[in-house]
């Protein structure tokens, strides 16, 4: 896990006492969990207009959260904020929503070059949850 990504789980837990645990695997599909949570996080170096999740990491965290009776969340920073999205408040609106393919690197984190299409659902602003739930 990298730095920034630990930054906001102590942040999270020190403003909202949320007591957000590290995944225990480098390579988890989630970042961070808690008795009523797991918590997948994407920090974005430019700023777009929606927020956008992939396909197969959304139906993922969907069904791993189905499994530990708990409710996945989407968390995405950019230097606009930070905005929260429950998956499962958003599940039937996103599985009826357009899916929008994009040409992407095939691994960001580890430098591969190789250019795929990746498949996204659109996070709007307007579906942002509150820190509460937390």
């Amino acid at each position: 896990m990298k730095d920034k990504e630990i930054e906001i789980i102590k942040q999270l837990n020190k403003r909202f006492n949320a007591s957000l645990s590290l995944s225990k695997d480098e390579f988890s599909y989630y970042d961070a969990y808690n008795k009523k949570i797991i918590l997948e996080i994407k920090i974005r170096n430019k700023v777009y207009k929606t927020k956008l999740i992939q396909v197969d990491k959304f139906l993922r965290l969907l069904m791993i959260a189905e499994a530990q009776n708990k409710i996945p969340f989407y968390l995405v920073k950019d230097d606009e904020g930070v905005y929260l999205f429950n998956l499962n408040q958003l599940k039937e609106q996103l599985l009826n929503s357009k899916i929008k393919s994009i040409k992407s690197p095939y691994q960001t984190e580890f430098l591969k070059n190789k250019v795929i299409t990746k498949y996204f659902y659109e996070l709007k602003k307007s579906q942002i949850h509150n820190f509460y739930i937390l």
